[in-house]
């Protein structure tokens, strides 16, 4: 997925913490373990989807968390720490 989509779907996430370890479930059983990653071209694939299972693997799987936030420096609305990390899943995996 782009950038530009994965963040717009990141922002307004309908996913569940379930969803998103199938997708990454997913994209294991699809993608070349060894390719250089689209998140972090430093790691390949097998490394990130390992670092984004631990991220995720304490969470409860109904949670549909939220992709932003308000925030009281900027005076707006800005991605939250699970929205990035959505985004970065949804950019590898989808």
């Amino acid at each position: 997925m782009n950038k530009r989509k994965a963040k717009d779907e990141a922002w307004d996430n309908t996913r569940s913490w379930a969803d998103i370890k199938e997708l990454i479930d997913s994209c294991r059983d699809v993608t070349n373990p060894l390719r250089e990653s689209r998140v972090n071209r430093a790691l390949t694939v097998e490394q990130v989807l390992d670092i984004f299972d631990k991220a995720i693997e304490k969470r409860d799987p109904d949670e549909v968390p939220k992709g932003h936030h308000h925030s009281v420096y900027r005076q707006r609305e800005v991605m939250s720490g699970d929205g990035l990390m959505i985004h970065n899943i949804l950019r590898e995996c989808a």
